[in-house]
């Protein structure tokens, strides 16, 4: 294979061997530790640098210059890999890893085939944390990134793993078939692991693909990624005793993620009722939580049994009863998943069920207390947008940002929806609040809806709305009635120009064909005029609902 030969080694030469290897391994598996220090460092001088900055002075022609190469890195092409930024990321990580790998190895074949799966199991640590929820995390409390931002990581790490470990077994078994030793060392354990690991990793791999993981999510995938995932270390520890450092490592990372979502869940009955067709609300008095915990937008995940799966609902809205009791409201659409199912049923039967609620997770939890403490001292501006039962998200962060005092006329909620009976439940909760804002309701269907609260957008019906209107006037520009094709954006001279240097917060859920028109409007302001924009964007599930 290329320049690699299969050569005889002296003992010493062996052992020199090892310890390369085990440089390598070593080198590699510190790799990650750096980069979320330098993260870390990043996040901390971007912070400081936003909370000394002057909005009512023009930034630097460099700060605008960092917003546009940061919105292009944050824009989500491959829905399955992330973020451009994550791709870039795990295309310089492979590259470091391949030279891990190809470094003073010579010519050596077997040098060179060892190295891959040493180097490889030497990732798996760092791999099973990216997979841990909870906010004890030690990469969520070093660079305040979630699990749900983490996710895209753990996806594109499991395949560069995936990856690296194949080719080492494929190399093993072309070694032995070349030497004419596979039918004798198939026989020995070492090669009988070491081929058990390849296709419980394959099958990890293969239930991973994004439309069989969809499908399969609730009946297949949940389960066994936990217990492939445990499998493959069990199986690991025994194939070599090399690599056994890092294997301890992952199956603690394994445990502890385990024990964490184990001391985050409790049971509660919850009552359900139906709401339209397709919708569920449910309501759950938690022991033991304080209210705080559940801040808007957050999500907890309800669960039948001890090992079924656990299917992410996002809080409406929680409030205190008597001391050590928190009632939370929960809505979630039917998608005829086993969870949602049950509560249909539930609900159907005017019924009471026990379930298991771990949470509260979320983005939410860490964004939403900084956002709050910037309203109360400076104020800011607000888009939020929602695609059917993604107002679950939108809705409670609305009357929060309302509540603590932003101005209604810079917090601008739209909401689509295919037919009227969509938005009866927020009614409910929105006409008990004060400080409402006229929301604006997209129906792609010809029904409306009479709700004082809302108000019909009056675009064309079975389409998505004009998203640049709504997000044009919340930047405080229009467009040009004097320009040739009457999309030639100017600043809009009856508002304050020192406004244009406002950081404005859109935050999004919906369906990815939604989220990307609202992205693509949004865009136009950051690349054309360097405007400052936090983007936050929740996704229903990660393969199934």
């Amino acid at each position: 294979m290329f320049d690699y030969e299969y050569v005889s080694l002296t003992p010493e030469q062996v052992e020199a061997r090892r310890k390369l290897l085990d440089h390598a391994g070593w080198q590699a598996y510190l790799a990650p530790t750096i980069l979320l220090a330098a993260l870390a460092s990043y996040n901390s001088v971007i912070s400081s640098k936003r909370l000394l900055s002057n909005r009512n002075e023009e930034p630097p022609a460099v700060t605008l210059l960092t917003r546009r190469i940061s919105w292009i890195l944050d824009t989500t092409y491959i829905p399955e890999f992330g973020p451009v930024r994550v791709q870039l990321l795990g295309f310089i990580y492979t590259a470091y890893l391949l030279f891990q790998i190809f470094n003073k190895t010579g010519n050596d074949y077997m040098h060179v085939t060892k190295a891959f799966g040493h180097v490889a199991v030497s990732q798996l640590p760092m791999h099973y944390v990216l997979s841990t929820k909870s906010s004890y995390s030690p990469i969520i409390k070093v660079t305040g990134l979630t699990h749900e931002r983490m996710n895209a990581y753990h996806r594109l790490y499991g395949r560069i793993i995936h990856s690296l470990l194949a080719t080492h077994a494929v190399l093993y078994l072309r070694f032995f078939a070349k030497m004419n030793l596979l039918s004798k060392r198939i026989k020995d354990w070492d090669v009988r692991l070491g081929i058990m690991a390849f296709w419980v990793i394959n099958f990890l791999g293969l239930l991973a693909i994004p439309p069989i993981r969809a499908k399969v999510y609730h009946k297949v995938f949940y389960r066994s990624h936990i217990i492939l995932s445990a499998l493959l270390l069990v199986v690991l520890w025994f194939h070599v005793p090399y690599s056994r450092i890092y294997v301890w490592r992952a199956a603690w990372a394994w445990v502890v993620n385990g024990v964490l979502r184990k001391g985050a869940s409790q049971s509660a009955k919850v009552r359900c009722e139906m709401v339209g067709n397709d919708l569920v609300r449910v309501e759950a008095v938690m022991q033991g939580k304080h209210l705080y915990s559940y801040v808007p937008g957050c999500h907890v995940y309800l669960n039948q049994s001890g090992l079924g799966p656990r299917t992410p609902f996002t809080v409406v809205s929680a409030k205190a009863l008597k001391q050590g009791e928190t009632e939370v409201e929960l809505v979630a659409k039917n998608t005829h998943g086993p969870m949602t199912a049950a509560l249909a049923v539930a609900a159907h039967d005017n019924s009471t069920i026990t379930l298991d609620l771990e949470g509260p997770y979320g983005e939410a939890q860490v964004y939403m207390p900084d956002l709050m403490h910037e309203i109360r001292r400076k104020g800011g501006r607000f888009l939020l947008i929602a695609g059917g039962v993604g107002a679950t998200y939108t809705l409670p962060i609305y009357k929060a940002l309302l509540d603590a005092g932003a101005d209604s006329k810079n917090v601008r909620l739209i909401w689509v929806v295919r037919k009227g009976e969509d938005v009866k439940w927020a009614a409910s909760f929105m006409v008990t609040r004060k400080n409402v804002s006229p929301i604006v309701v997209h129906i792609t269907r010809p029904e409306g809806v009479d709700v004082q609260v809302l108000k019909e957008d009056k675009s064309p019906r079975s389409c998505r709305p004009n998203f640049d209107v709504y997000v044009d006037d919340l930047f405080n520009e229009r467009l040009s009635p004097s320009s040739k094709n009457g999309n030639e954006l100017v600043k809009d001279p009856t508002k304050a120009d020192q406004r244009l240097h406002d950081t404005v917060t859109v935050m999004v859920c919906g369906p990815r064909g939604l989220t990307s028109a609202a992205r693509t409007a949004v865009g136009k302001h950051v690349w054309d005029y360097g405007r400052d924009v936090r983007w936050y964007e929740e996704q229903f599930g990660f393969g199934g609902s």
